[in-house]
């Protein structure tokens, strides 16, 4: 089997190498297909088409791969004025045909003689139904969920994205289907476990929203998304956020709360427009912890009874929990969409029962699939062979996948522990959130940017555990840096672990032992019954290591006990104040140094001018003593010359030949 997978090279929200996140994707599934086959073979071949800013990084991840790299600059502005631009119009439901067969003779040049049985993409690529007619073509994203406490989905379509969908072109067959009584007892099982995962005690939101809600009958969600994208901009009724939001707050009265969440990555909307804009709105609902929390839309479901979005998957959430649907625009939401008008959020709404239960129930055994079943290669390379087959079929003789069974989806979905990969922690009241950013490594590896993790959170004045957790994904890892923050921040610590599958012990510490010795930026201080670490620049880390020979397969947590105690936050800044300080002193005296080499130099030289002057001056002189002497010499023999000739004139023999010279002046 041959695949291509389309890991699209335009470069979207300014951010080249935002991309290279899908190769983890593509990785996984590689490594999952060759385990499948008992390795890799001759019969299998893979080929990954992305940017040459993304290339190096798809060498490194994807060892069993052909790479070809498409410069994007070669796209734009060939196909369009602005990535963001043709990222549109790749979306469009009628895409244009001439553009989609240069960037399809684009793709086929990339890929010489490789001709794929099945091309995988991330984005819509409608040109490669043009570049490969015979191939089959799924297009992979994430699902109705993708953040804990959730288990993660995707959908595999061979149909395309968003308006382009299964789900968009099947949607009065969707809303007309009839669950059987096992699906209904599914959702309903559903529902309760996630309840308990997301809301009451178990919601990191809980207090604040009560506290800001008490004096609000009812409450509406805006979820923002993340502006520059295409999978925002193609779909959106308000190119800008800020007048989405605007015009929402100018719809619904005083005494709704509109709470208005972000992409935890991409703010649409900045704080000091958000503040602005709560002096006139008293009734705008927003926090700092708001980006604090991964998945803070989720968390809100609980206390609100409308969801306003584009295109985002919390619009289906909605429907798990019965909230009304506005979609701000058109996408694939508009089917179970109760208005595309934000002004009928001023009326409270909600979607029917058992409406919500017929679109849910066909999603999520049909459509949505539960991550772990793409871990398993079988799954994957079955459901590969079947788009294979059925692309060769004409459209009326096309069969549906098969459906996973009941019992497997329902223990993919109703995972006990699902732990964020990327973490999003925060209280109200807690300071603003510290980046912290995880690096990974195998044995002999270096460090850097294509293996790292960040997280975000918000470290309380009392000791909290932070857990970090993050894919192995088929690396052997050994090595972890840690870069605490990015800030001049002071910390307290009492334990660091790194534990593997099977809660393996990889590698602890505590306050007591020794700190790992490879340090920068950091200074460590025991105390009693904990450790400082105090910041002192804007990269500090620490790096551990273990043996090689205990790499988990699956997962790796780093828990780190851990409080920022307000009382030495100024020995922080303090210290951060006197290394910089020092620093700049440190670097002034080396160009006071470099100045002083300069000055003594340019001395140097003067005086060495000087002497060269008086050398110059000395011969001056004493060749005008000699021109002198010479000139006396020659007035000398002047005076000595007119003498003579006086004397020759008055003698007799001048005077007798004088007739002689007269005549020889007339003759010449």
């Amino acid at each position: 089997m041959k695949i291509l997978f389309y890991v699209d090279p335009i470069v979207e929200g300014a951010l080249p190498d935002w991309k290279a996140g899908w190769l983890w994707s593509v990785r996984s599934m590689m490594l999952a297909i060759i385990e499948s086959q008992g390795g890799l073979s001759d019969d299998l071949q893979f080929v990954c088409i992305c940017s040459d800013i993304v290339e190096p990084i798809a060498v490194s991840l994807l060892p069993n791969c052909t790479i070809h790299a498409i410069n994007a600059a070669k796209l734009v502005p060939a196909l369009a004025s602005s990535s963001l631009e043709l990222a549109m119009a790749w979306s469009a439901k009628a895409c244009d045909i001439e553009r989609s067969q240069k960037m399809a003779n684009v793709i086929e040049h990339a890929c010489g003689d490789f001709v794929p049985d099945a091309c995988i993409t991330f984005s819509p690529a409608p040109f490669l139904r043009v570049a490969f007619p015979e191939s089959a073509l799924l297009h992979r994203e994430n699902g109705m969920f993708s953040i804990p406490p959730f288990a993660s989905t995707i959908y595999l379509d061979s149909a395309g994205m968003q308006t382009n969908s299964t789900v968009y072109a099947r949607s009065e067959e969707i809303l007309s289907y009839q669950p059987t009584d096992m699906e209904h007892k599914f959702l309903a099982t559903l529902r309760d476990h996630y309840a308990q995962r997301l809301f009451g005690d178990a919601n990191p939101l809980k207090h604040w929203a009560q506290r800001r809600l008490r004096d609000y009958p009812r409450a509406v969600l805006l979820a923002l998304q993340a502006e520059g994208f295409y999978s925002y901009a193609a779909y959106a009724s308000f190119p800008s956020q800020f007048d989405l939001l605007v015009h929402l707050l100018d719809s619904v009265p005083t005494n709704v709360a509109v709470i208005c969440t972000e992409h935890p990555r991409f703010p649409a909307v900045p704080e000091s427009a958000i503040r602005s804009l709560q002096s006139k709105y008293p009734n705008l609902l927003w926090d700092p912890v708001l980006r604090n929390v991964d998945g803070a839309s989720q968390y809100l479901m609980e206390y609100v009874d409308t969801v306003i979005t584009v295109s985002s998957s919390i619009g289906f959430q909605a429907l798990l929990w019965h909230k009304q649907l506005i979609v701000a625009g058109s996408s694939q939401l508009d089917f179970v969409a109760s208005s595309h008008d934000v002004r009928d959020a001023a009326h409270k709404g909600k979607i029917e029962n058992m409406t919500a239960d017929r679109v849910l129930s066909w999603l999520l055994t049909r459509y949505f699939l539960p991550t772990t079943l793409l871990d398993d290669g079988s799954f994957l390379m079955a459901r590969l062979a079947h788009e294979i087959a059925i692309s060769k079929l004409p459209a009326g003789q096309r069969t549906e996948p098969p459906v996973p069974e009941l019992s497997v989806l329902t223990s993919a979905y109703l995972i006990q522990d699902v732990k964020n990969e990327e973490s999003y922690l925060g209280e109200p009241g807690a300071s603003a959130p510290t980046q912290i950013a995880v690096f990974t490594a195998e044995e002999e590896e270096e460090f850097s940017d294509s293996t790292c993790f960040t997280y975000r959170a918000s470290i309380l004045q009392q000791p909290q555990l932070l857990r970090l957790v993050f894919p192995v994904q088929g690396r052997r890892i050994s090595r972890l840096r840690i870069d605490p923050s990015t800030l001049a921040e002071v910390f307290e610590t009492r334990e660091i672990s790194v534990i593997g599958d099977d809660s393996e012990m990889l590698w602890t510490w505590r306050t007591g032992q020794a700190f790992p010795t490879e340090v920068s930026g950091l200074i460590v201080t025991q105390l009693k019954t904990s450790t400082l670490l105090v910041c002192t620049d804007n990269d500090p880390h620490f790096s551990i290591d273990w043996n090689a020979s205990r790499s988990p397969r699956r997962t790796i947590s780093v828990e780190i006990d851990i409080s920022r105690p307000d009382s030495v936050r100024r020995l922080a800044e303090s210290e951060a104040a006197t290394v910089a300080l020092t620093q700049e002193l440190s670097h002034k005296e080396s160009e006071l140094r470099r100045q002083e080499r300069l000055l003594e130099r340019e001395i140097g030289l003067a005086q060495a001018h000087l002497l060269d002057f008086a050398r110059e001056r000395a011969n001056v002189a004493a060749h005008e003593q000699q021109l002198q002497a010479d000139l006396a010499a020659l007035r000398s023999k002047l005076h000595t010359a007119q003498l003579e000739s006086a004397v020759l004139r008055n003698s007799l023999s001048w005077r007798v030949t004088a007739p002689l010279r007269q005549i020889r002046r007339l003759l010449s």
